[in-house]
């Protein structure tokens, strides 16, 4: 352990811990969704209930952190996060039971903001006083860069020797990997305490809403201005904009995890093999890191509402053209279109809030988010499981998430896109 701070070394951290802590679950969990189910002889609804349980308890835990990492605490619950990951995946590689596994997921969703999404944005926050956007852009980075190698890591350790093996690789990884770099690389003190706020006493940056399961989960949002502002969440909440996009949004990013958590499953109803199905997982996932830097430096020159239409336009393509069963080849190609699509909405949904209720709402206005967030990240895996196994298909199932993007697309036709109001620009102004 070192105590002198290295900016690329805690970089590299920050980007491994994000990398290693979504594409050990959200990246890969669909290319276990068969091979448990057989196991356990379960239904496909049962077993994809896992990832909706990993997202409840990422959510509580994100809630029950912050203040933790306030008080001096992103290392430990860094080195807290990896260890208790890499032990959940050695148990579940052992499990003899289904509901074993599930509360090795309640545990794995607790885990993984502690390593991850959290941490690792507060962490760079805090070492980086110049540059800290482009140092968030690159740690945000390793959630899609994860999904898409560990995805292929998981699929042909799934087609060497199973399931288990795979779960007994990612435990290896985590301990082998990230349990020695934060030991070695994070020191105890950081600037301005051990680990309190960012440099000079401002707060470490909200985390944007998890989009990622081959694309998002967890992703830092660069940090909006310090200080939190006296009952913006009670004006925002009054918003019609903002409800008509956090709604155009929260739907868009479900239904891109849903169908994500189904994707392995799809790719082998079609007759692909596991290598086949994790090489789809694994394009949705790198296409989701171009879509965020494209149609980011687009939201510069095209108003964002518009940029989050047309991304849902094209996953209600994309999903349209999933439901007339393509060649492999063409299911692939589009993974990486609905994957690209996830890295839109990253772009796009909080430049939209921040010209709408002001940079310094960002951070509230992202909370709120995360209530509609939930209830669709819950819902939609196990929603979609039981629709294939009543019809012997996704073709229902993609039905549903196309009829659910129209709500969207709907939603975001009201948004009206007026400037802040006073109140706003006020807040924005607060400290």
């Amino acid at each position: 352990m070192t105590s002198s701070i290295r900016p690329r070394v805690i970089l590299a951290v920050a980007f491994a811990a994000q990398a290693l802590a979504t594409g050990t679950t959200f990246g890969s969990f669909s290319l276990f969704l068969r091979p448990v189910s057989e196991a356990f002889d379960a239904s496909l609804a049962q077993v994809s209930l896992g990832i909706s349980l990993i997202t409840v308890m990422l959510g509580v835990t994100g809630i029950l952190v912050g203040p933790w990492l306030d008080r001096g605490a992103i290392r430990r619950s860094m080195l807290l996060g990896a260890g208790v990951l890499a032990l959940c995946f050695a148990v579940a590689s052992r499990a003899v039971a289904l509901w074993q596994l599930a509360l090795v997921c309640l545990a794995t969703g607790a885990a993984v903001p502690l390593l991850g999404p959290l941490t690792s944005a507060a962490l760079v926050g805090r070492v980086f006083r110049e540059r800290r956007g482009r140092a968030l852009g690159i740690v945000n980075m390793g959630a899609p860069t994860g999904g898409m190698l560990l995805s292929l890591l998981a699929g042909a350790a799934l087609a060497a020797g199973g399931w288990r093996l795979a779960l007994a690789l990612f435990a290896g990884l985590i301990a082998g990997v990230a349990l020695p770099a934060i030991w070695l690389g994070v020191p105890v003190r950081l600037p301005g305490g051990e680990v309190g706020g960012a440099p000079g006493g401002a707060p470490a940056p909200a985390p944007l809403p998890a989009t990622h399961p081959a694309p998002a989960v967890g992703v830092a949002a660069a940090a909006p201005p310090p200080g939190p502002v006296r009952g913006a969440r009670a004006t925002i909440a009054r918003q019609g904009d903002f409800w008509a996009a956090a709604l155009c949004f929260a739907i868009g990013v479900g239904c891109a995890n849903g169908w994500g958590s189904q994707l392995a499953s799809y790719v082998a109803d079609l007759g692909g093999s596991t290598r086949l199905a994790a090489l789809a997982v694994s394009a949705g996932a790198g296409s989701g890191v171009l879509g965020t830097l494209l149609l980011g430096s687009l939201a510069d020159r095209v108003p964002p509402q518009r940029i989050l239409a047309g991304v849902v336009a094209l996953q209600i393509a994309g999903f349209g053209l999933l439901r007339l069963a393509p060649p492999l080849p063409v299911v692939i190609l589009l993974a990486a279109l609905i994957g690209l699509c996830g890295g839109g909405y990253l772009a796009s949904y909080p430049a939209l809030v921040a010209q709408r209720f002001g940079a310094g709402s960002l951070g509230t206005a992202l909370g709120l988010t995360n209530v509609c967030l939930m209830f669709f990240g819950m819902s939609l895996p196990p929603l979609l499981g039981a629709l294939r196994e009543a019809q012997g298909a996704y073709t229902g199932a993609l039905l549903l998430l196309m009829t659910l993007l129209a709500g969207a697309l709907l939603s975001i036709s009201r948004f009206r896109g007026a400037p802040p109001a006073p109140a706003m620009a006020g807040a924005d102004r607060a400290s």
